[in-house]
């Protein structure tokens, strides 16, 4: 949030972006990876990527 604001529905492909940019996705690479994000009420989305 102090970063982005309240991004809501782009909050996962952010993160995405900001793990290939710290090189965290190196070890996964060719794997399938599920990020999952929850929001107010009963909100969230997941998706699924092979990185």
């Amino acid at each position: 949030v102090h970063k982005y604001g309240n991004t809501s529905a782009a909050s996962i492909p952010i993160a995405m972006r900001e793990m290939r940019e710290d090189g965290l996705f190196t070890p996964l690479a060719g794997k399938l990876a599920c990020m999952v994000a929850f929001g107010s009420g009963l909100s969230f989305g997941y998706f699924l990527v092979r990185v």
